[in-house]
């Protein structure tokens, strides 16, 4: 869902120049999260935009509700790898 908001900011900025996005080291099911995931065109490396009304994306209430927010997740950012998400809580 953050992808897809920033890809909405993103195109309406004239000057903006480079989106990061590390959605291919989320948790596979969180590709079932949501109804549009932007593709990247290989030959300018530009992420797609959604084409839908709003955000361009539906939740899927059902895996969100499969999967609760954890409050003892924990990601470093400090650490090497952070990007691939396996952090976890120190102590």
């Amino acid at each position: 869902m953050a992808t897809a908001v920033c890809l909405q900011l993103a195109a309406c900025v004239p000057n903006f120049l480079i989106q990061e996005h590390f959605d291919a080291f989320n948790e596979s099911w969180t590709q079932e999260l949501v109804t549009w995931h932007p593709a990247i065109d290989r030959k300018n490396g530009h992420l797609s935009l959604p084409e839908a009304p709003g955000l361009g994306i539906d939740l899927n209430i059902d895996v969100a509700r499969a999967h609760p927010y954890d409050p003892q997740a924990y990601l470093n950012i400090f650490e090497e790898g952070w990007e691939k998400r396996l952090g976890t809580r120190p102590g």
